[in-house]
């Protein structure tokens, strides 16, 4: 094959590779980066780390009484029994002092992982306490590999060392104490903060982010066989003339009062939530459309006779309901449809009612069936 014939297959070949290779990326096919791993939830494992930290202290605090209870007592280097109880405790206070050493080291690295706030500080603590350690340990070490024995010099000079030392961990202990106490503070304001971030400023009802965590936690439990369940939305009536003729503040009353309503009304087990502007849902575990029917209409009747007053403004209101219930195969979504056409069938109906999504054996017995109303 001559040169010529011979290029022009290589760069057939070539072209066609990276024209393959093209394909292959934009599709997606073959290659494993086209799914992206679902994220992992970090855990914060701070109030762990502390806990070890200062269960770590108070066990060395145990351990350094003894040392120097056994330091302090009089020394006799001429007796037998003092100087085999001296050994005994720097073995001892030998292998705690390394057990501690070793829980220092490691809490020091996962606490310098962490950036900003009471870390750095805590952080540089602890490393200066694991080297008083470690130079405990040193001294303990070279009592114990000398061949000489013990004096009351060097149990002397021990003995300050492991009361310096003493000292220290308990003023350790303090800041780590003085630190869980701030995390717990923090995470007092993250879950008030959270708290916040599901309720409506207004009504103090949960909101609809909460609403739909509640609905799905709902559905699972219902494709799981565990508990149905049903909805009611809520929509007060002719609300934009109640505002545009009593005004804005007496029509965030009225949004109130029904809140109260709602929460008065239902049991501990159900989930009342403002859905947005006026209209609110209410999520029912374990009831079925006809108990779901009877919470509405109790709603709907206390609306009804409820009078609203603002400052000098006073005023009545109504509202209108649908209720649909969760049937095998339905979806949270559809059934939240089903409420909400059941709603606007009341609104259409001539308002201050309730009205019930007919169920899917219904429909299939006759498509053209008529949301029923619940009066």
């Amino acid at each position: 094959m001559n040169l010529p014939v011979a290029l022009g297959l290589w760069l057939a070949n070539s072209c066609a590779a990276a024209l393959f290779g093209y394909w292959l990326g934009r599709s997606g096919f073959g290659s494993r980066a086209a799914v992206a791993p679902a994220p992992v939830a970090e855990i914060d494992d701070a109030p762990i780390v502390i806990d070890d930290l200062r269960a770590a202290a108070e066990s060395a605090d145990e351990d350094f009484e003894l040392a120097i209870a056994d330091f302090s007592a009089p020394a006799d280097s001429a007796s037998s029994v003092w100087v085999q109880r001296i050994a005994r405790r720097f073995d001892k206070l030998l292998r705690s002092g390394r057990g501690f050493e070793r829980k220092l080291s490691t809490g020091q690295a996962r606490i310098a992982r962490r950036k900003g706030g009471v870390w750095p500080a805590l952080a540089s603590e602890l490393s200066r306490h694991r080297n008083r350690v470690i130079e405990l340990c040193g001294a303990l070490e070279r009592e114990i590999s000398g061949s000489i024995t013990p004096t009351a010099a060097t149990v002397a000079a021990l003995l300050a060392q492991v009361q310096s030392l003493a000292e220290q961990n308990r003023r350790l202990r303090q800041e780590l104490v003085e630190v869980k106490a701030r995390l717990a503070e923090r995470e007092e304001r993250l879950s008030e903060a959270e708290r916040q971030a599901r309720l409506d400023a207004l009504t103090r009802l949960p909101n609809r982010r909460s609403f739909d965590e509640r609905l799905a936690a709902a559905q699972t439990r219902a494709e799981a066989g565990i508990e149905t369940y049903a909805l009611i939305l809520f929509d007060l009536d002719r609300f934009k003339d109640l505002n545009d003729e009593l005004g804005h503040p007496f029509g965030d009353a009225v949004l109130s009062v029904f809140g109260r309503i709602l929460t008065d009304t239902i049991r501990a087990s159900d989930h009342a939530a403002r859905f947005g502007g006026e209209e609110f849902a209410v999520l029912l575990p374990g009831a079925d459309t006809l108990a779901a029917n009877a919470v509405a209409e109790r709603c709907r009747r206390q609306a009804e006779t409820s009078i609203v007053r603002r400052g000098d403004t006073r005023g009545a209101f109504t509202v209108s309901g649908g209720v649909a219930a969760w049937e095998q195969g339905r979806t949270a979504e559809e059934v939240l449809s089903a409420a909400d056409r059941a709603l606007y069938a009341a609104k259409a109906d001539g308002r201050n009612r309730v009205h019930l999504a007919p169920t899917s054996a219904a429909s299939e017995t006759d498509p053209a069936v008529a949301l029923t109303s619940g009066v």
